[in-house]
């Protein structure tokens, strides 16, 4: 007598298959879940990154947009430039340096000019006399300033925004301003708030950087006024 395994029946082979199936099922339903839950996570992750990125270049253009409103409000641009031309300086006739722009640092430079004040030099002369002893006795290129201001807070184009002070590279960001003394009683809040004016121009222009750095080389009156321009920045 022949002995039917349940399983080689048509009907237990239909619930074999039915069984199998169902576990098959079930292994699918489990971690189809797991990897679309994995995929969901990461999604927000990066998601939160990128939001996150956003949020704070928002603030900083934020910030930055209003230390430029404030210095723009606080310089009003009033200040007077004489050209290198229009004291009748002499162009380099060697290559010079090129300056970097934007500027991140300046030096501050109390110049007090013996021969100008003993020979009642106007300020142009006294330029023209400095600019004629940096190159003949000191052999340099061309006047050792980027600009010069006098007591009466104006100022003067030496080398400009164009060529740099220094020689060296890796200080070609620098900018050299001189405050000429001497040959005229100097106006100490002329000359702060002419200086403050322009080194907020050259911001808006892009030609410095906001948050540059100043510094006093000598005298007590540039000491003076690199902290009267660094109490004007309040987000440096």
């Amino acid at each position: 007598m022949d002995v039917i395994s349940p399983d080689s029946s048509p009907e237990g082979q239909q619930v074999q298959t039915s069984i199998n199936y169902s576990r098959a099922y079930s292994v699918r339903d489990e971690e189809t879940p797991l990897i679309n839950r994995y995929l969901y996570y990461e999604n927000r992750y990066y998601d939160r990154l990128a939001m996150a990125f956003l949020a704070i270049l928002l603030i900083t253009g934020v910030v930055i947009g209003t230390y430029l409103l404030l210095f723009e409000e606080n310089a009003d641009n009033n200040y007077e430039l004489i050209q290198k031309f229009e004291w009748t300086g002499v162009q380099p006739k060697i290559e010079v340096q090129k300056l970097r722009l934007p500027v991140t640092n300046i030096s501050l430079i109390e110049v007090n000019s013996k021969k100008c004040a003993k020979q009642d030099l106007s300020i142009t002369e006294c330029l023209q006399y400095l600019q004629q002893k940096h190159i003949s006795k000191w052999k340099k290129p061309d006047i050792l300033y980027n600009f010069i201001i006098d007591g009466n807070g104006t100022l003067y184009e030496g080398r400009g925004w164009k060529n740099s002070t220094n020689n060296e590279k890796v200080d070609r960001k620098r900018l050299t301003i001189a405050t000429l003394l001497g040959s005229i009683k100097t106006d100490t809040q002329a000359v702060k708030t002419a200086l403050h004016n322009f080194l907020g121009d050259a911001v808006m222009k892009k030609k410095l950087v906001p948050c540059f750095n100043i510094f006093s080389k000598n005298g007590t009156i540039t000491q003076d006024v690199v902290s009267f321009i660094e109490r004007q920045r309040h987000f440096c």
